[in-house]
């Protein structure tokens, strides 16, 4: 914001409003014009981390984008309870991280009419594991849950119908928790993306394989990397 104030240049306003330097108050003075009303992305400006729930409510002027309020960071429970006839779009505060593990436990949704989606819940960073596994009737989505759980909840609730590939991309892993648990149906070549010593599984994934997905994992040996440059897809390689 300082760079854009002391630098005499015009910023691509579409591009600016999604910058998460900018305040409020910039956007007020410098973007927020009624000539402009129809051209900005309002989803952004929505969703934007600068940018209150109490500053959307106390501008209701603006076409804000009820989907992607309901995404905003500074989201709590309470302001969906104080605000019940707001067209909040459920799947998005469902996953919203300001959703904390108290509200998932005494669903606080429901003092307003709504129940929490749990396919979209399961993406949520404080969804208690515990909680999944007492409501193992409900409506998970596994995937998401197994690619963020830690390894210790792995161990705690066995009946917890784990996804092998969400686990294999797992970032909690480690080496020696796959060697542990063998039982379970690794995929080592999402393994070997970002597992910390990834040359332990090089043999059960293919020659080809290798250079297309263990490229991606910053352990890659630079010597290994120049010898076979030729065979690896550099589109992998840019990922890291």
């Amino acid at each position: 914001e300082d760079h854009i104030n002391n630098n005499l240049f015009v910023p691509d306003i579409n591009g600016l409003c999604y910058n998460q330097s900018i305040s409020f108050d910039f956007y007020l003075k410098n973007i927020i014009k009624p000539s402009q009303i129809t051209t900005i992305p309002w989803e952004a400006l929505s969703m934007h981390p600068n940018i209150t729930i109490i500053d959307i409510f106390n501008n209701p002027s603006y076409p804000w984008k009820p989907r992607y309020v309901s995404m905003n960071p500074n989201l709590s429970s309470s302001e969906i309870i104080n605000n019940r006839d707001y067209l909040w779009h459920i799947p998005s505060v469902s996953s919203n991280p300001g959703i904390n593990e108290r509200d998932i436990y005494k669903n606080t949704l429901k003092a307003s009419g709504y129940e929490y989606d749990t396919m979209s819940l399961s993406a949520n960073p404080n969804l208690p594991i515990a909680y999944v596994n007492d409501n193992l009737e409900k409506n998970w989505n596994f995937f998401l849950i197994s690619k963020k759980v830690s390894m210790i909840d792995i161990e705690m609730f066995p009946k917890i119908p784990w996804n092998h590939e969400g686990l294999s991309l797992n970032k909690n892993i480690t080496t020696e928790f796959v060697i542990r648990h063998n039982e379970i149906n690794w995929d080592y070549q999402k393994l070997c993306t970002h597992i910390d010593e990834p040359k332990m599984f090089l043999k059960k994934i293919s020659d080809e394989d290798i250079y297309k997905f263990y490229v991606q994992n910053i352990k890659f040996p630079m010597d290994k990397l120049i010898k076979n440059i030729h065979r690896i897809d550099t589109k992998s390689f840019s990922l890291i």
